[in-house]
């Protein structure tokens, strides 16, 4: 059986888009992990398959913080019990690592390995607590700049044991399957793609799901997968 993971980055999208995207897995009744820049009164409802996460700003100028401590403090005030972490752009480092290591945030999910397998948890020994990184293998508005994008948003040219995927709100609503499609929005156009896009690449996800071809699973069912081969 090949797995599936959704996850999904919010960035800040409004309500109205937020609820927009979390119907299709509400819907469907699948799992998907959200990682949280900013409280939303959809997420905080109590949600069936809903994991969360959150995704903390580091670069400058950041309405998180201007200090690593600052940021990672600030956005485990989204959510109760939050434990994993992607940043924003992917940024990490050490002092990222060590900060949200001591503030317990124990996973990491900011290595993107494209169109690859998930790699086993990298692991690190942190005075008492153990913090690991993990992969995931899709993000929407990465493949907006490779050659011949559009196949990157057709479950047919996957062939994966584990395919770990990663949205946005935004892209989602807008279908988008290049950058123009997010900044035609932004200055004001009403229009949505009506091809091959992130939505149709959704859409086609959860069908293969409906139709057995994958099992959806959850994050931390994820994650014990991958610590099971270490």
């Amino acid at each position: 059986m090949k797995y599936v993971v959704f996850t999904m980055d919010i960035d800040w999208a409004n309500e109205q888009i937020i609820q927009y995207a979390l119907n299709y897995f509400l819907e469907a009744n699948v799992p998907v992990a959200t990682f949280l820049t900013h409280k939303s009164e959809v997420l905080s409802r109590k949600l069936e398959n809903v994991q969360f996460g959150m995704h903390p700003n580091f670069f400058i100028g950041s309405t998180h913080g201007s200090k690593i401590e600052e940021v990672v403090d600030r956005c485990k005030g989204f959510q109760s019990g939050l434990n994993t972490s992607r940043s924003h752009g992917l940024m990490f480092s050490s002092n990222i690592m060590l900060a949200m290591a001591s503030k317990g945030i124990l996973n990491d999910m900011s290595i993107i390995n494209p169109l690859a397998e998930p790699i086993s948890p990298i692991r690190f020994h942190l005075n008492g607590n153990l913090f690991k990184r993990y992969s995931f293998n899709w993000e929407d508005d990465l493949f907006f700049f490779y050659d011949e994008k559009e196949k990157y948003y057709q479950h047919r040219n996957y062939n994966l044991e584990i395919l770990v995927v990663n949205f946005h709100p935004i892209h989602i609503f807008l279908n988008s399957l290049n950058l123009n499609h997010y900044t035609d929005f932004k200055n004001g156009s009403s229009s949505r793609n009506s091809g091959i896009g992130t939505e149709t690449f959704l859409k086609e996800l959860l069908h293969a799901v409906n139709c057995g071809q994958l099992k959806a699973i959850s994050l931390d069912e994820y994650f014990k997968i991958l610590d099971a081969k270490v």
